[in-house]
């Protein structure tokens, strides 16, 4: 099985890209690979268009592609990033090509401060259910003050290991839900 990850964020040494990263290493060990996709240069979608750009394609042919989507996502001001939603909208672009429509989807995230990401979970699950998506009713995997908390040692493991058993959990039950 083969699934695409997606990260909330842009930029340089990204925590949900790490995240999508070490999960990629436990989700393999359940026989999923994953394919994280940059999104830094999706381009901003403007009105409707008639056509879409090849960069957005390639991005579409691979969702399609694939058994399903992990989605790793920072919160800002209670939601999910513009940069997150403007991809996302643009795979799901125009409605009779929506590459999300049917898909599996898992979201989980990383922040920077106290709050967490319950809220952007929540709002995201409601777009991409929204957009035909099937999202994981799983425990949320969440990793909250992660400057603080030095998420991630060297090597791209968890420093904490109740975080990192939980996410193992999980991560195993959304394996066998992908394969179900």
């Amino acid at each position: 099985m083969k699934i695409i990850g997606i990260p909330g964020s842009v930029r340089s040494n990204s925590f949900n890209r790490a995240f999508l990263e070490w999960s990629g290493k436990v989700l393999s060990e359940h026989g999923v690979s994953i394919e994280i996709i940059d999104i830094s240069q999706v381009p901003v979608a403007i009105g409707a268009r008639d056509e879409v750009p090849s960069e957005i394609r390639a991005i579409k042919d691979l969702v399609k592609k694939s058994d399903g989507v992990l989605f790793s996502t920072p919160q800002y001001n209670y939601t999910f990033p513009r940069v997150l939603k403007n991809t996302i909208d643009w795979i799901a672009f125009p409605d009779d090509d929506n590459s999300l429509a049917g898909k599996k989807a898992y979201i989980m995230g990383v922040s920077m401060d106290s709050t967490g990401v319950i809220k952007a979970e929540e709002k995201l699950k409601a777009y991409l259910v929204s957009l035909g998506m099937q999202v994981f009713d799983g425990k949320p995997v969440t990793i909250d003050r992660a400057v603080e908390s030095n998420v991630f040692d060297q090597s791209g493991g968890l420093i904490d290991k109740g975080v990192e058993a939980e996410s193992k959990k999980v991560l195993g039950e959304f394996a066998a839900w992908l394969k179900a």
